[in-house]
């Protein structure tokens, strides 16, 4: 009998044959389901094709070497085929990365590569590339009376000109251990993210914000690769720019149609969110000195 475990995350309702061990338990129907299986090798001719990943019209696919293959069927499946020995916490650490984030893709969502805080109802997106330590200064500032609403994916649902809301991922932050040394925290209690790596889940059921939140800002951990000065960002074709540089894999989106949609939603949230380059200081104190100019964002 194959076992599946409910899960929520991103607002969904995910039914899982790997366990998710960050994932908050939950019930009723479920909105996706992860199931181990048979991956094709490639999607075909047609398919663009990345660096470890094809997408086309309806699927995605991962090829992570000496872990496994994931397709991400359509908006409600995704299918994975491990390799032999591999562990189900490092399935899972993949699972969170790209597929998930092809699957909100698919979902209609914007997807941006940040951590999201939240405070008073208003969200901020703390963006950036992998190793710009999003993950650690989440991590701080929840510690200084922000609440984690995301780690590493920020997925909003975009109204038309109006308001983004950011869902609420899973209640942990993944952090090397220089991040729990000058936190404080002893990691010998802690789940390792991935097998033979200083990589933990840091839990944050006490200080994790469960309901969909207003993104108010977007604040930029590493300068793109255009001219952008230090401090707000006011141009609303600078804030575009920056949304483009800062979604999670624009070759993810696939056909020209979801192109279109994306460059839709990243121009309405451009409209209604308040921009900052802190590259220069990616700090907390930055994050801080931003919260407390808040009455002056759209």
């Amino acid at each position: 009998m194959i076992s599946r475990t409910r899960y929520s995350a991103f607002g969904l309702i995910i039914e899982s044959e790997i366990p998710c061990p960050d994932f908050a338990a939950s019930e009723g129907k479920p909105d996706v389901t992860v199931c181990r299986g048979t991956v094709p090798a490639t999607l075909g001719r047609e398919a663009e094709k990345g660096a470890r990943y094809e997408v086309s019209e309806d699927a995605f696919l991962l090829t992570v070497d000496g872990i496994g293959r994931y397709l991400v069927d359509g908006s409600e499946k995704i299918v994975v085929e491990a390799s032999v020995g591999v562990s189900d916490s490092d399935l899972f650490a993949f699972l969170t990365g790209s597929p998930l984030a092809a699957l909100l893709i698919r979902k209609g969502m914007l997807v941006l590569h940040a951590a999201v805080i939240e405070r008073d109802g208003r969200a901020i997106a703390l963006a950036g590339p992998s190793g710009s330590g999003k993950s650690h200064l989440a991590a701080t500032l929840i510690r200084q009376g922000f609440r984690l609403l995301s780690d590493e994916l920020c997925a909003l649902q975009v109204a038309p000109g109006g308001a983004a809301m950011a869902a609420p991922g899973f209640p942990a932050l993944h952090v090397w251990r220089s991040t729990l040394a000058e936190l404080g925290v002893e990691g010998l209690s802690l789940r390792k993210v991935r097998a033979g790596m200083e990589f933990f889940s840091l839990p944050a059921e006490s200080r994790f914000a469960e309901k969909n939140t207003p993104l108010a800002a977007v604040l930029l951990l590493r300068s793109p690769w255009y001219p952008l000065p230090a401090g707000v960002v006011g141009s609303p074709a600078r804030k575009l720019e920056a949304l483009l540089q800062v979604t999670y894999r624009l070759s993810f989106l696939g056909s020209s149609a979801r192109r279109r949609e994306h460059l839709q939603a990243c121009a309405s949230v451009a409209r209604v969110c308040e921009f900052e380059n802190i590259s220069d200081d990616p700090s907390a104190g930055a994050v801080v000195r931003a919260w407390e100019r808040r009455t002056e964002w759209p």
